[in-house]
């Protein structure tokens, strides 16, 4: 029995050695992708020279993703994420200073990334992915509902492009107080 223990035992080390080594491989190649459209325009690279600069196999490479785009996909979702997640810290309706402001400060760590996911033409599918996690919180939505959260996602999501690609020059808190002014 204990000998059959061990070998479990093994056989989960193992496991949660290669999933360690999944992850590795997969931040290699989104930090290789990264690097690679700072230098060139996104359609000009290859699968190979994201391998290459990420220091994997095209197999390990296929391993985790079918296409580069899957790659950015996986980009997006962190930064759709953060955006839901800043947009989740307070209510416009209760203060919306606060919310502008995290809104900014928060999506400034991932700025590089963003920017470069626009240049590359994902800003639909971010504007796509806030919305899905926005529409996901309701049980039963409603058509107004959808309105309503795909108009914040459009909206947000326009507004920190026009940031991010004008290089950021405002701080986030005048960005913060530039958004406040359009509702008044």
């Amino acid at each position: 029995m204990s000998e059959e223990k061990t070998i479990l035992e093994k056989m989960e080390v193992l496991r949660l050695s290669n999933e360690e080594s999944n992850k590795i491989t997969k931040e290699c190649i989104q930090t290789a992708l990264v690097l690679l459209m700072k230098e060139q325009d996104f359609a000009h690279i290859s699968i190979t020279d994201i391998a290459k600069k990420a220091g994997v196999s095209r197999t390990a490479y296929y391993r985790n993703y079918q296409t580069k785009e899957d790659v950015l996909r996986n980009l997006l979702d962190d930064v759709a994420k953060n955006i839901h997640k800043s947009m989740k810290k307070y209510l416009v309706s209760d203060d919306e200073y606060k919310y502008w402001l995290c809104m900014f400060q928060d999506i400034t760590p991932y700025a590089e990334t963003a920017k470069l996911l626009f240049n590359a033409h994902f800003g639909e599918e971010i504007e796509n992915g806030i919305y899905n996690m926005l529409i996901g919180e309701y049980t039963n939505p409603v058509n107004s509902d959808k309105y309503i959260e795909r108009f914040w996602s459009g909206a947000v999501c326009a507004v920190i492009k026009q940031w991010l690609l004008g290089d950021m020059k405002e701080s986030p808190e005048n960005m913060a107080t530039i958004c406040c002014k359009a509702n008044d």
